[in-house]
Protein backbone atom coordinates (compact mmCIF):
# COMPACT_ATOMS: atom_id res chain seq x y z
CA UNK A 1 0.00 0.00 0.00
CA UNK A 2 1.58 3.38 -1.27
CA UNK A 3 1.46 6.07 1.29
CA UNK A 4 1.07 9.83 0.82
CA UNK A 5 2.94 12.75 2.31
CA UNK A 6 -0.69 14.80 3.96
CA UNK A 7 1.23 17.70 5.54
CA UNK A 8 2.51 18.84 1.66
CA UNK A 9 -0.24 20.39 0.60
CA UNK A 10 -1.35 21.34 3.94
CA UNK A 11 -0.91 24.35 5.79
CA UNK A 12 0.51 28.31 5.00
CA UNK A 13 2.65 29.25 2.02
CA UNK A 14 3.90 32.54 1.76
CA UNK A 15 6.01 34.87 -0.66
CA UNK A 16 7.38 37.69 1.15
CA UNK A 17 8.42 39.40 -1.94
CA UNK A 18 4.42 39.85 -3.57
CA UNK A 19 3.19 39.70 -0.01
CA UNK A 20 0.82 37.04 -1.08
CA UNK A 21 0.16 33.71 0.95
CA UNK A 22 -1.86 30.13 0.32
CA UNK A 23 -4.02 28.81 3.16
CA UNK A 24 -4.23 25.29 1.86
CA UNK A 25 -5.38 21.40 3.23
CA UNK A 26 -6.15 19.83 -0.31
CA UNK A 27 -6.81 16.45 1.71
CA UNK A 28 -9.99 17.28 4.27
CA UNK A 29 -10.92 20.07 2.08
CA UNK A 30 -12.63 21.65 4.41
CA UNK A 31 -11.36 25.41 5.37
CA UNK A 32 -13.78 28.12 5.21
CA UNK A 33 -12.37 31.73 4.04
CA UNK A 34 -12.39 34.33 6.83
CA UNK A 35 -15.17 36.88 6.35
CA UNK A 36 -16.76 35.15 3.88
CA UNK A 37 -17.82 31.57 5.34
CA UNK A 38 -21.12 31.80 2.80
CA UNK A 39 -18.85 29.74 0.55
CA UNK A 40 -18.52 26.88 2.74
CA UNK A 41 -15.48 24.60 2.55
CA UNK A 42 -12.71 24.09 0.06
CA UNK A 43 -9.50 22.77 -0.06
CA UNK A 44 -7.82 26.48 0.27
CA UNK A 45 -8.01 29.91 -1.30
CA UNK A 46 -4.93 32.51 -2.15
CA UNK A 47 -4.74 35.75 -0.51
CA UNK A 48 -2.75 38.98 -0.77
CA UNK A 49 -1.88 40.79 2.69
CA UNK A 50 -2.87 44.77 1.42
CA UNK A 51 -6.60 43.58 0.33
CA UNK A 52 -9.33 41.62 1.63
CA UNK A 53 -9.68 39.98 -2.23
CA UNK A 54 -9.23 36.48 -2.22
CA UNK A 55 -8.98 33.39 -5.34
CA UNK A 56 -10.81 30.07 -3.94
CA UNK A 57 -9.17 26.91 -4.82
CA UNK A 58 -12.55 25.48 -5.56
CA UNK A 59 -10.84 21.70 -6.38
CA UNK A 60 -7.45 20.33 -6.01
CA UNK A 61 -6.44 16.84 -6.89
CA UNK A 62 -2.89 15.68 -5.72
CA UNK A 63 -0.60 13.45 -7.65
CA UNK A 64 2.74 13.16 -6.65
CA UNK A 65 4.48 16.19 -5.44
CA UNK A 66 2.34 18.24 -7.62
CA UNK A 67 -1.38 19.39 -6.89
CA UNK A 68 -4.18 19.72 -10.12
CA UNK A 69 -6.15 23.22 -9.06
CA UNK A 70 -9.16 24.88 -9.51
CA UNK A 71 -9.24 28.20 -8.53
CA UNK A 72 -12.08 31.29 -9.07
CA UNK A 73 -11.96 34.78 -7.69
CA UNK A 74 -14.65 35.89 -5.27
CA UNK A 75 -16.82 37.67 -7.59
CA UNK A 76 -17.25 34.63 -9.49
CA UNK A 77 -15.88 36.44 -12.75
CA UNK A 78 -12.41 34.65 -13.68
CA UNK A 79 -11.50 31.42 -13.06
CA UNK A 80 -8.41 29.17 -14.13
CA UNK A 81 -6.48 26.01 -14.19
CA UNK A 82 -3.39 25.45 -12.09
CA UNK A 83 -0.40 23.35 -10.89
CA UNK A 84 1.20 23.59 -7.39
CA UNK A 85 4.51 22.15 -7.19
CA UNK A 86 6.61 20.68 -4.27
CA UNK A 87 9.94 21.74 -5.00
CA UNK A 88 13.03 19.33 -3.87
CA UNK A 89 14.58 22.65 -1.64
CA UNK A 90 10.81 22.78 0.61
CA UNK A 91 9.71 26.04 -1.75
CA UNK A 92 6.32 25.64 -3.94
CA UNK A 93 5.80 26.90 -7.96
CA UNK A 94 2.13 28.16 -8.96
CA UNK A 95 2.14 26.98 -12.56
CA UNK A 96 -1.24 28.88 -14.54
CA UNK A 97 -2.41 26.25 -17.11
Amino acid sequence: MAQTDSTLFKGEITNKEYDVYMNIDFYHKNLKVPGQELFGEMPGYFGDRRDSRKWLITDADIEGKTAHLSIINDYGSEDLTADLIALPDGSYELQQK
